[in-house]
């Protein structure tokens, strides 16, 4: 029991008082303040802008499911499509996130060509995918809006910044 008695005042155990709760406040910081924080300005920069012109504000969110809050942050009725991760029905069924991942270009399409869904003011997506389908929104008449960083580190589906694109025909 002496033996530990020693290890508590020596050099290495006062500096490891100091060091531990900064390995645990690095990470803190990095997954709080930085980590996937970037739908959150970018929905409030929505929610800005439904108020303004709440009858003519309507919101297209391609990002997987659940990366972007919704009514939460939003505070205004407006609509809004997302794509849905329903569970799977059978081995081989694929929810409409799958879908979208595989081909965002042509699901993007798709849904254009569809006259029963609406044409959105603004459109969110994560930064990966801007070159995959800029070339389709400017043709639609969208420009990029916004861009908030989001996380340092990204993937197939969550860029590294979300993007905000509006309508050309949408302003104030």
């Amino acid at each position: 029991m002496q033996q530990w008695d020693g290890l508590r005042s020596s050099r290495f155990a006062k500096w490891m008082r100091h060091l531990v709760p900064l390995g645990f406040l690095i990470p803190a910081l990095v997954f709080g303040l930085l980590h996937q924080r970037g739908t959150l300005p970018a929905m409030y920069k929505i929610a800005q802008e439904a108020l303004v012109k709440p009858n003519g504000t309507s919101l297209l969110i391609l990002t997987p499911c659940h990366a972007t809050p919704l009514y939460s942050h939003l505070h205004i009725n407006i609509p809004v499509r997302f794509i849905t991760c329903e569970p799977p029905i059978s081995d081989k069924h694929q929810d409409e996130s799958q879908v979208f991942f595989a081909d965002p270009l042509l699901w993007t399409e798709k849904y254009w060509s569809k006259p029963d869904n609406f044409v959105p003011s603004h459109i969110i997506i994560f930064s990966n995918l801007v070159g995959t389908i800029h070339s389709f929104l400017e043709s639609k008449q969208y420009f990029q809006y916004e861009s908030y960083f989001h996380t340092p580190f990204s993937d197939d589906r969550i860029g590294n910044s979300v993007v905000i694109y509006r309508s050309k025909t949408w302003d104030h």
